[in-house]
Parts: C-alpha cells; structure tokens; sequence
C-alpha cells in the first residue's frame, strides 16, 4: 500500500522519502525531524509503535486522523457503488513524563466495505489520550458510510469525517469521504469530485488508493473492486529540552565523592557532591565561597564550575563534667592531628552514674586519639533508679506490675507468667525459670520476656493380639492439634472389635489433642457356622442343627448309627470321612452330614458261613494242643476272615473276635500241657 506524506517544502520532501524507506524495510513507520526549534515525529503506516519521552520534555502537541474505510465493491451493470467514510481528526496539547514509554497505534485503512481502524496515544497502563475515530464502510452498496465521528474520539479540538459517495448510475459517483482535518469536517464524496475540505480528498476512481491520511476509498464502478480507505497517521512536535553543566574539581590535600560531571536540565537539580579532605587536613571553602559540605546545586539556570579547598588541622580537646559528678585527669588538651589525647574519668557523686559524654560517648574513662576533629565535650550524670520491665512473649499474659520504677538496691514486686490454653512457661528472656520471680537488690535496668511453647501430647496405638496396627503408632501432637489416622488390622480369622476406649471407629483419626492417650486395639474370631446333618437313623456329636463357633477352631465330630442302621461316611471337609469319630477344623462355614444305612438282614448263606467258622475254630483250637507252631497264625487269620464275614451285623462282629482270643488263650493252655507232658515223660 503506498503512503502519501503532504509536502510543501523540500523538508517534507525528505520526511515522505525516510517513511517511505522505513516501510520497504520493515521498520516502524515515522518520521522525526526538527523544524523552527522544534521536532516533530510522525507515524502514517498502520501499526502499534512507542515513543519515549526524552529527558527535559514535559509537554507535546499532537494531531491524529483515523483511518478511512475502504470502498464497496462494484456490483455491476453500470453502476457505482457507495464509498467509504473518511477518517475523523483530533488534536490535543499533553502533558508528558521524561523517561515514560507511551503507546501509538495508527488505524489501517478499509480494503473493500470495510471499516477503518482507529488512531490513538496511550499511556503505558492503556489511558487514551487522544483519540481520532476510523470512517465507517457504506452500510449496503447503495449509501456511502459515514465518516469517523468527532463526538466519539478524545481530544481538545476534534473534527468529524466527511461522508462516502452514495450509489448511482451516473459515472464518478460513489467517492470516498474525505478526512477531517485540523480547520474542519471533511468534505463529502460527491459526484463529479472528492471531499476536500479540511483534511483532504477521498478516494476518486479509478485509483484504488485514497488520499493519506485518512481518506476514504472510493465505490467500485461496474464490477470493479471498490478503493482502499487510507491509514491513519499521528504527528508529535515538542520543543527541545535545555541542558547546562555542573562541574566540580578538588583543590590539594583532598578529594571528592560524587557525580563531579553533571548534565541537569532547565531548572532541575543536580546530585549531591561532598569535599573529603586527606588526613590531617580539612576542608574550608568552595570557589565560589560556598562553604556547603556536601554541596547539592538545584534550579539549574546556568553552567557551574567550582573547585574544593583544604586546610591543615590542629584541633582542641576541652572536658568537662556537668552536675553531680565531677572529672579526673587533664581537661584540657592540644593535641596534633592525628595523635593521642589523655585518659579523662567521669566520677559520678554518691546516688548517681554517669550517663554519656555530650557527644553521646559512653566510654569512661575516655581516651580520645587519632585527633581529626577539635573536641569539646562534657560529662552527663542523672540519679541513679531502674526500671524493671516484664513483657510476655506469645501465647501467654502476665500478671502483676509490668512496669516497675525501682530504687537503687530496692526490690521489685512479684511478676506471673500466665500461659495460654495449650501452652506452657519455659523460661525468661534471661533464662531463669522461676515463677512467679521477684527480682531483688536491683542495680540495673531489667527487661525480661516471659516464654511461652505449644505443649505437645503423645499418641500410641497398639495391638491387643490377633491383629496389627497400621499407621503411625507414636505420634506426637500440639495441643488442639489432630493426629493421624491408623487402622486396625485383624489377622486372617479375626475381627476389630473395639479400642480400649470402647469405641468402636475403624480407622480412628484423634483430634483436639489436650493429654497425652495410649490406645489399644482389641480383635475378637471371626464368626462361622457348622451345620450338623444326619443321612438315615441317628445322631451326632454335637447334634444336627447350626453351631456358632470361629474360624480355626477344630469341633470333634461323633456319628451314633440308631437301632437296626450302620455308620456309613462323613461328607464335608473332615478329617477321616470314614470314621465315625472324626474332627473338621473349621476354615470359614461348613456343613457335614453323617449318612447311616440299614443293617443288611441274616441268610442263609450267612449261617452256613458262621457255622462253617465254628467247626473250623474247634477243629483249630483242638489241633493246637499238638501243633502250636500252626495255631497262632491260624487264629489270627480267623480273628480277620471272622470279622470280614461278620462286620455286617455287630453281634456277631463281638462274637468272632471274642473266639478267636479264646482260642489264643486255648493254645497257650495246650502249649504249656504239652511241655509239662514231655518233661514227665523224660
């Protein structure tokens, strides 16, 4: 987009060539010049720039257009459509801050029925300060837009924008609106020309651009694309500031301290410069026979040049003593620069101390030495009386006089140190730990600061047995403070049951902690049922039904088969399903079930059996008597065959068993007749 800069002179010449170099570089679009004493700085590119105030710039004049809207485009059929409004004008003469960054942002010209941006100076927290408002685009193709309107923007003197051509069918209607300029309104767009009158022309077809700054672009004609609004533009002037020189030089036997080159503006204040003298010299005077030290010149209205002077010392050391005391050694001395005085006491009467020298020196005795200044000083006493001062720290009040005046060698009244809910006293600020105290026999000054500390309590938790504790188990706690939860863990079979405290809260958090608390966690067995079943005629140890016990326990288990049935198993987790007499330990809830089944009826299979065993025992127990050696073995597969045959009725079970110990008892019997036959036949 091109930029136009009005000129009628050969400096505006230069001023529209450095702007226009400053857009093909890409720098910010401005131009500063100096013209009558005066220098001007002017920004016509859209965009957001600073400007910082110079040192000794306290005011500036400043003129602002927005920016004009662009053209609507052409809609065809001959026609010219409506052109865009030129940007408005404001004006202000600012007060402004040296060394303060103030904001500049130009409004962009409308491209095609677009508005154009407004123009604006700020301060760095956004305070507008001037501000000229963009031209507005024609609200359809057929009415110009309006120009930016004075009554909306901010300045001393503002002037509107002129008013886009509206449509028509005649050739060269539909002109942009010309800006406002700094003597009116802008001229309207017109048929047959532009807007001319205070800031300038809008746009006039063909050209697409309008005239800067602020100009409205012109309706397009036919199907033509309608003209650019121009861009805003800021023009800053200020008088340049004046400036003088202070300058400051020592003379022989010092120096200086300070800023000794200085460039204050008109009217302002220098910094300050101080004449430091060598040893053994002192300074005396400036040039100009101020004796200032240190010299701040201020309300510059010319150059200063002035030089230190310095001058051998010799000083004086005068002692005196005031009322209620008197001085020993030699009050009155001279003493070369540099040197030594003699020791002087201060002797205060009986009843008084001595208090400072009027120097503020505490020093007794006092010896002054390295002599740079003269000295003159005289010697303080005051009666002697203490003041015993009692303070408490936080978290905690006194009581008693706080504040006691005490002779010397007098006592002072007793002071308490009442701590406060949750604290205690530790000590005084001098480390004594009496309370209350009374201090006695005083001869000094006391202040003292009761102590106070949070009291802490402890917190532990244990286990009862059956279980743990997870958490911390000693926990120590400010007062009113909360501990931390912990949780009571049972062992596998067991359950939390209660604290000692009997509550029953799982996990447990105290709080508001006042005493010290030990807790411990009590664990009970899990509750389980064994359910007791029966399967045909009997009973059971413990009887069927639903028993109450907890896991881990074993329950003896004994199955009683009824008259006429027989034990026939266990089902369920027991220890031997085929015992009558078992146990089940218990693991979570069981159920067992002792199943009996009938006793199976006598056949006659059964007694030819049984008899075919008593033939076969006799015949056995009567073969003994002569062949022991096959008896023994022989009953015992009887006691085994018998009771196999037998096992299903239980009579004849105790019989079998009952025979065959018999006939071991028949072959011992034969066996031993045998042994005292054949001895007798020896």
């Amino acid at each position: 987009m091109q930029k136009l800069l009005k000129t009628k002179h050969l400096a505006g010449a230069l001023l529209a060539i450095l702007l226009i170099a400053s857009i093909i570089g890409g720098q910010s679009a401005f131009v500063s010049t100096a013209k009558a004493d005066n220098i001007t700085v002017t920004w016509s590119s859209y965009g957001s720039y600073n400007w910082t105030c110079p040192d000794g710039v306290t005011s500036i004049a400043l003129k602002g257009w927005g920016a004009g809207a662009g053209g609507r485009n052409g809609v065809g059929s001959g026609l010219t459509s409506s052109g865009g409004g030129g940007g408005a004008f404001s004006q202000s003469t600012l007060s402004v801050t040296p060394g303060v960054t103030y904001l500049v942002h130009i409004g962009q010209g409308g491209v095609s029925a677009t508005n154009g941006g407004d123009t604006d100076f700020e301060t760095p927290s956004f305070t507008v300060l001037v501000l000229a408002k963009g031209g507005l685009k024609g609200s359809d193709w057929t009415f110009g837009g309006y120009g930016g309107d004075a009554a909306s923007g901010t300045g001393d003197l503002k002037y509107s924008g002129g008013r886009g051509g509206d449509c028509s069918i005649m050739p060269g209607n539909g002109y942009g609106g010309g800006a406002a300029g700094d003597s009116g309104n802008g001229q309207d767009g017109q048929s047959g020309g532009a807007g001319n009158d205070g800031g300038g022309h809008g746009g006039i077809p063909p050209s697409t651009s309008s005239i800067a700054p602020g100009g409205g672009g012109y309706g397009g004609y036919n199907s033509g694309a309608g003209g650019y609004g121009a861009d805003g533009e800021i023009i800053l002037s200020y008088a340049p500031p004046c400036n003088y020189l202070f300058t400051y030089s020592a003379g022989s036997h010092g120096s200086l301290s300070g800023n000794t080159s200085q460039t204050v503006s008109c009217g302002g204040n220098g910094t300050a410069v101080t004449a430091v003298p060598d040893t053994c010299y002192h300074f005396t005077q400036w040039s100009d026979t101020s004796t200032q030290n240190p010299r701040l010149d201020d309300n510059a209205s010319g150059n200063i040049s002035v030089t230190a002077s310095f001058a051998l010392t010799s000083y004086s050391f005068n002692y005196s003593a005031g009322s209620h005391g008197s001085l020993s050694g030699n009050t009155s001395q001279t003493v070369s620069c540099g040197g030594n005085g003699t020791a002087v006491t201060a002797v205060p009467d009986t009843c008084y101390h001595f208090t400072q020298w009027s120097d503020a020196s505490t020093d007794n005795p006092r010896q002054d030495g390295n002599a740079s200044a003269s000295l003159s000083v005289i010697a303080s006493f005051a009666l002697t009386s203490y003041s015993l001062n009692y303070s408490a720290g936080s978290h905690g009040s006194l009581t008693g006089n706080t504040s006691q005046t005490v002779s010397c060698g007098s006592n002072g009244t007793a002071v308490t140190a009442i701590p406060d809910t949750c604290y205690h006293f530790t000590q005084w600020s001098d480390s004594y730990t009496v309370n209350p105290r009374q201090d006695n026999h005083i001869t000094g000054n006391l202040t003292l600061t009761a102590l106070f500390v949070i009291t802490d309590y402890s917190l532990t938790y244990e286990s009862g047995g059956n279980g743990y504790i997870d958490g911390n188990l000693s926990q120590t706690v400010s007062c009113g403070g909360n501990g931390t939860a912990v949780t009571a863990i049972p062992d596998w079979g067991y359950l939390f049951s209660h604290w000692n405290d009997l509550s029953e809260v799982n996990p447990r958090q105290d709080s508001n902690i006042t005493t010290d608390r030990s807790y411990t966690a009590y664990f009970v067995g899990e509750p389980i049922v064994l359910t007791v079943a029966i399967i045909g005629n009997g009973t059971t140890s413990p009887a069927p039904g639903e028993w109450a016990t907890t896991i881990g326990t074993s329950v003896d288990l004994a199955a009683i088969p009824g008259t006429g049935y027989d034990f026939s198993a266990w089902s369920g987790d027991v220890a031997n399903y085929l015992n009558a007499d078992t146990y089940i330990t218990m693991t979570g809830n069981e159920t067992v079930t002792a199943t009996f089944t009938p006793t199976p009826p006598t056949t006659p299979k059964d007694l030819m059996l049984m008899c075919f065993t008593l033939i076969v025992s006799i015949g056995l127990a009567l073969a003994g008597a002569y062949f022991p050696f096959f008896f023994l073995p022989a009953s015992v597969a009887w006691i085994l065959l018998g009771a196999e045959f037998t096992k299903a009725w239980s009579s004849w079970f105790i019989i079998c068993i009952m025979i065959g110990i018999i006939m071991i008892a028949l072959f011992f019997l034969a066996a031993a007749g045998a042994f005292k036959g054949k001895r007798k036949m020896r």
